[in-house]
């Protein structure tokens, strides 16, 4: 198996899936089961805003003679809609609760709790088609994806009415200076030292997951539904942001999960992040 080519047509929103993060930065993961966050549930579109960049215009003689650009005076920002309401996802988005009041459920709106909304990594893919004229994959079918490093989803309240309602949701990216998997971003490599996101293209559905480490587990799952498309598509395995190296150095990789060597054992409340493709 091969990367698959980067130029391609994508259209659609299949999935949705939000990561809660910790208080040590990492995967909210608790034990050595996988975790691998909450889907979002009828997502229908994933709006981003990026700001175009300030144009400064020097004139002088009645006419202009210079121009330059600045960086925009505005981060990205953004929304989502669905089409369901999940108190759930809203209550884990909010830290507040969904309360049961004999067998109803119960959630408040418009709190005292806005701005404590917890930080997450969103991870966004759909559907795309490789169209490099030319290329031996032009129409191979690939999967175009987009990672929002550290953000917040915050729930807005739908109204009711006649017609359909779809439930909003506001997209709020921080800045950071790592992968959501704890590496940090390196001007040589990355060609930056902080970012709100990032955009990926996979030749399988792509996956983030994670475990805490006991000190004496070696052996670390995946979701029986999402085994790796190939051991190929096993991207990397982290341990508290340090790689590790696979191949038995330091991990042996399967489709079904990581197996680490002895000596690589991860500790006692280690945060083990994957990146992987699942198909």
């Amino acid at each position: 198996m091969a990367a698959p080519n980067v130029i391609r047509s994508p259209a659609g929103l299949r999935w949705i899936q939000l990561l809660e993060i910790a208080a040590d930065g990492y995967p909210a993961a608790t034990s050595t089961t996988v975790y691998e966050g909450v889907q979002l549930q009828g997502a229908k579109t994933l709006g981003l805003e990026d700001p175009a960049p300030r144009e400064i215009v020097h004139r002088g003689d009645d006419r202009p003679y210079a121009t330059q650009t600045l960086p925009p005076s505005d981060p990205v920002s953004g929304s989502i809609t669905t089409s369901k309401i999940n108190d759930t996802v809203d209550a884990l988005m909010t830290n507040k609760i969904s309360l049961l009041q004999g067998e109803a459920y119960l959630m408040g709106f418009g709190t005292d709790r806005r701005g404590e909304e917890v930080d997450v990594i969103l991870l966004a893919f759909r559907q795309a088609r490789t169209t490099d004229i030319g290329s031996a994959s032009l129409g191979d079918p690939v999967w175009d994806g987009i990672v929002l490093n550290k953000t917040r989803v915050i729930p807005n309240q739908p109204g009711m009415g006649e017609a359909d309602e779809d439930t909003t949701y506001t997209v709020v990216p921080t800045f950071t200076s790592k992968y959501p998997w704890g590496l940090d971003f390196v001007e040589a490599t990355d060609g930056y030292e902080r970012a709100q996101g990032f955009r990926i293209v996979t030749q399988y559905k792509p996956w983030f997951c994670a475990w805490q480490g006991d000190n004496s587990t070696t052996e670390f799952t995946f979701h029986a539904s999402r085994p790796a498309q190939a051991t190929t598509k096993v991207h990397g395995v982290w341990v508290n942001g340090a790689v590790q190296t696979g191949g038995g150095v330091d991990f042996t990789e399967a489709t079904t999960g990581i197996t680490f060597e002895a000596a690589s054992t991860p500790g006692t409340d280690a945060n083990i992040f994957c990146f992987y493709e699942f198909d």
